[in-house]
């Protein structure tokens, strides 16, 4: 687990907007702490983990519903650039 949170936390310094890394990494964060607070010798507290799981998912989110709305929106421009080139061309009968 430690080789995928450094790897995870590397790939969101390279690009901390991904919505794939950030979840990813939010993942990683609530295995660790989820195993933290099965193991009875265990000493830390897994809710710091928790909560910055739960910051990175909210990212991740924020991030897929920025691209939704970027591609909402393209997609409403193609719709509306085909009305006006269906109204332009005369159908043929």
């Amino acid at each position: 687990m430690e080789i995928a949170l450094g790897s995870s936390r590397y790939a969101l310094q390279l690009n901390n907007e991904n919505a794939d890394h950030l979840f990813n990494m939010g993942q990683i964060l609530t295995s660790i702490a989820e195993a933290l607070s099965e193991d009875r010798n265990n000493t830390h507290d897994p809710l710091p983990l928790l909560a910055e799981a739960v910051e990175l998912f909210g990212r991740c989110l924020e991030s897929q519903m920025r691209k939704f709305d970027a591609q909402s929106q393209q997609a409403q421009g193609l719709q509306m650039a085909d009305q006006l080139q269906q109204q332009a061309i005369p159908e043929q009968q």
